[in-house]
C-alpha cells in the first residue's frame, strides 16, 4: 500500500490446495481467501494466477497437461479456487 500498489498478482499452490485428487484442503483455501481479505482491506485488488509452473505429484503422475484427459482436473481444480475467493477477486490468470 505504501508504494501505491492498486493490484497485486500472485499464486496459488495446486500442490497446497489439492494434495491428492479430489482432496481439497479447507485450511489451505482459507489461507488465500484471507489473504485476499486483507489485501481488499489495504485498497489493493487481488489477482490470482491459478497455475505457475508447478502441479501436484499426483497430477504429474497421471501425465499432467500431456494428457488432454487430465486438462477437467485442472479445471476441477480452478472451480473450487475460484467459488472460495471469487467474491475478493476480480482479476484472474491461468
Amino acid at each position: 500500500k505504501n508504494l501505491g500498489m492498486n493490484t497485486f498478482r500472485f499464486s496459488v499452490e495446486w500442490s497446497k490446495i489439492e494434495s491428492q485428487e479430489g482432496g481439497f484442503d479447507e485450511d489451505a483455501l482459507n489461507h488465500y481467501l484471507y489473504f485476499c481479505k486483507l489485501l481488499k482491506e489495504a485498497g489493493i485488488g487481488p489477482m490470482v494466477t491459478l497455475h505457475h509452473f508447478t502441479d501436484p505429484l499426483w497430477f504429474t503422475h497421471l501425465g499432467g497437461f500431456e494428457k488432454e484427459e487430465n486438462i477437467g482436473l485442472f479445471v476441477e481444480f480452478s472451480k473450487v479456487v475460484f467459488s472460495k475467493l471469487s467474491s475478493y477477486v476480480r482479476l484472474w490468470c491461468t
